[in-house]
């Protein structure tokens, strides 16, 4: 039950001055407490009181809980979800009698999932159709085109979609038509393979338009709002998503659930042409681009080409010298972090903290010692070892 519920409840047992009662007695054991404690203008001061009072209002709760007497509940018998009323269990349960369907309106078969139906519809993008529309006579031969366009003729407050069942609003059936259609389209500047035309158009705005917020630490420019306020903080210092399994902090969400696929090893982004898994979309769409033979990013300075802009823009820090990393050692200029680093652990550190503990050698990357697992030397003393 709901915190907000079991208030209700309590009030309508013991009147709502002995409840509201409890309320101002909390509020007033920590007023002197938050007075002393913070000024109330630091994100940190206000989530050390906010967790006060939540652990009051919880505590004023359970003391109420003891004294309510039991009341009857009603458990789902398919997800053991409990419920104090039977009209809440038997709503609940229509979500279970639900067996939501896909048909193909053009031959008619039925599939149970919607990525059946776009693997069904292939068979049918060889076939000649004309689909005339019967309000304005105009014709399509595009499905997907023609069922959008029905919607125009109809005026209704929610539309029902011929293929799933499903109810939509007028501003999100559109949408909802082109998912059980396979219409990606391919960025010409990235290569990224968008899912639909108006997902390519917001592709273009906020991934290649003009940068035109400036942040006014560091003067970096950014496409949108969002990004900004990401970026920001950055310069805040705060922290506030921690991973469950280690308790390092990220500034994103997004940045800690990425994190915490590598504790449990978790890569959902699989390539359809080798099967190599990913823990982000971004690393799967940009392995994608190894597959294509044509590189289509060239230097104008060397003509060397490139599969990823990104690739070309650190390789141009060459020519230019430009943002280059520069070893704090041997000033050595680095294109990337990454490259930077390399060049530190092979060059200026001596540290080889992976040890092999049957051969009892050591290595100075994670990646050395891999390779060393797989060599003949370490199966070979492994064997030897068990016999």
């Amino acid at each position: 039950m709901a915190e907000g519920d079991e208030i209700e409840t309590a009030k309508e047992k013991y009147g709502d001055e002995q409840t509201e009662d409890a309320s101002v007695t909390v509020k007033e054991e920590l007023v002197d407490e938050y007075d002393a404690y913070t000024d109330g203008k630091t994100i940190h001061r206000k989530y050390s009181l906010r967790k006060k009072v939540n652990k009051a209002k919880t505590e004023i709760i359970q003391e109420t809980e003891k004294e309510l007497p039991s009341l009857e509940t009603y458990d789902c018998e398919k997800c053991h979800q409990t419920f104090y009323s039977k009209t809440g269990l038997l709503n609940h349960m229509r979500m279970h009698q639900v067996v939501r369907s896909y048909t193909c309106v053009l031959c008619q078969s039925i599939f149970k999932t919607n990525n059946e139906l776009l693997k069904h519809k292939i068979s049918h993008q060889n076939e000649d159709h004309i689909f005339l529309c019967k309000s304005c006579k105009m014709a399509f031969t595009d499905h997907c085109d023609y069922l959008q366009h029905q919607i125009n003729h109809i005026k209704r407050p929610m539309y029902k979609c011929v293929e799933c069942g499903e109810y939509k609003k007028p501003c999100t059936i559109k949408s909802h038509i082109e998912s059980h259609f396979d219409r990606r389209v391919q960025c010409k500047i990235c290569g990224n393979q968008i899912k639909t035309k108006s997902g390519l158009a917001h592709h273009m705005k906020h991934s290649h338009g003009e940068a035109d917020i400036e942040c006014i630490e560091c003067g970096k420019m950014f496409k949108n709002k969002s990004l900004y306020k990401s970026h920001m903080t950055v310069h805040i210092g705060l922290k506030r998503f921690q991973c469950l399994y280690c308790g390092k902090g990220f500034f994103t969400k997004s940045g800690r659930n990425v994190h915490m696929r590598t504790h449990i090893n978790e890569r959902p982004f699989k390539c359809d042409l080798c099967d190599q898994k990913f823990f982000q979309e971004i690393d799967r769409n940009r392995h994608l681009r190894t597959h294509d033979v044509i590189k289509q990013f060239e230097c104008q300075e060397c003509g060397k080409q490139f599969r990823h802009e990104q690739s070309l823009k650190q390789h141009m820090r060459v020519h230019t010298g430009e943002d280059l990393l520069h070893c704090p050692v041997c000033n050595k200029g680095c294109q990337t972090r990454q490259c930077l680093k390399v060049h530190m652990l092979y060059v200026h550190s001596n540290d080889r903290l992976f040890k092999c503990d049957i051969c009892k050698m050591t290595y100075k990357d994670k990646k050395s010692i891999t390779r060393h697992y797989k060599s003949k030397t370490h199966i070979t003393a492994k064997m030897a070892l068990d016999i």
